[in-house]
């Protein structure tokens, strides 16, 4: 054998082997079923929310694992609030947390633990291509369905979230937006 045969041979058998890693790292059931690739628009199966975690009763020297996903400000910080960097307009529209509906009160959980989502596209960036939003750079919103109920897909409803805390819901498909307030 020449030496470019055993590069080649060897080259295909690492792009194999590359191949059916990302397949079983990714696959989400038995093949058939979804595939490696589900629909966008597909629902996998939600986990229940996770426990908060309790407080720490005495001192401890281990560190938490840094998360692998950049985390979103919590929505009780001041930004989130609009005391600092995050002004709330005069005349936006806002809306409670304890007036969302059942549902957008889950997602923001979701969020605030970074999931599990019941959506694969759950938290890819928001473009705000109807311009409702402050104008920000790509990949400051992302976005994240509200399930509706009795809807066999994602529904109209969602929640854009902003790096720096703030939160919008939308029940009409981002024809419209309410800031989401304490």
């Amino acid at each position: 054998m020449t030496r470019n045969k055993v590069r080649l041979i060897v080259g295909l058998i690492f792009a194999i082997f590359t191949i059916v890693t990302y397949a079983t790292r990714h696959s989400s059931g038995p093949a058939g079923a979804s595939g490696i690739f589900p629909t966008p628009d597909e629902p996998t199966q939600t986990p229940p929310l996770p426990k908060k975690p309790q407080p720490r009763t005495t001192p401890t020297t281990d560190t938490p694992d840094s998360p692998t996903k950049p985390s979103l400000p919590p929505l009780d910080t001041p930004a989130a609030r609009g005391d600092v960097a995050v002004p709330i307009f005069p005349n936006e529209p806002t809306v409670r947390i304890a007036d969302l509906p059942r549902e957008a009160r889950d997602t923001l959980e979701r969020i605030e633990s970074q999931g599990p989502f019941p959506f694969e596209r759950d938290g890819i960036t928001f473009k705000n291509r109807e311009g409702l939003l402050m104008d920000k750079p790509d990949g400051y919103w992302s976005e994240y369905t509200v399930i509706t109920p009795g809807e066999r897909s994602r529904g109209a409803r969602r929640i854009v979230a902003g790096s720096k805390g703030e939160r919008y819901y939308s029940d009409d498909h981002y024809q419209s937006f309410r800031r989401i307030v304490p």
